[in-house]
């Protein structure tokens, strides 16, 4: 299990001190990114890229070697936005922009390992365990259900 907050600058957060560590350093900019290995399972593989950082899950592969460092994650990164069809194997991959403060979600073409996430006022929170989300969530304040968002989900 792994859980990662982005956070987006906003003063408070509870999950700062909480069992989570920072990832590339305090730079002195709002919007921060932060991980908690709660477990052994599903630890991502982190790698600081020149323009942002790379959260993988799982074992993307690329030309029949599974990616396991900086070099091929940048790799990783080009085929995956040219070619996507030349990735396989089961992952997600977050990937955050330094600058703009944003991430991008990158899944496997059968959506086949699990992320869940939920936005706060506090920055956006993702995790491999639904169970340890929602027990994060309901440490901050009542938990809303988006009724339109879950049918959608159950309907596809």
């Amino acid at each position: 299990m792994a859980t990662v907050f982005i956070s987006n600058g906003v003063a408070g957060s509870p999950w700062h001190l909480n069992g989570f560590n920072q990832i590339g350093g305090n730079n002195g900019a709002s919007g921060h990114i932060y991980i908690n290995t709660g477990s052994n399972e599903h630890i991502p593989a982190i790698y600081a890229l020149e323009h942002e950082y790379m959260l993988v899950f799982g074992t993307p592969a690329v030309d029949g070697k599974i990616v396991c460092d900086a070099g091929r994650a940048t790799e990783l990164v080009s085929r995956l936005d040219t070619s996507p069809e030349e990735v396989d194997s089961v992952f997600v991959i977050l990937l955050y922009s330094k600058s703009c403060r944003s991430c991008r979600i990158i899944t496997d073409r059968f959506g086949f390992f699990t992320i869940y996430y939920s936005q706060t006022k506090y920055g956006i929170l993702f995790s491999t365990s639904f169970q340890t989300l929602t027990e994060l969530i309901k440490s901050v304040g009542d938990v809303t259900l988006n009724k339109s968002q879950m049918f959608e989900f159950l309907w596809f």
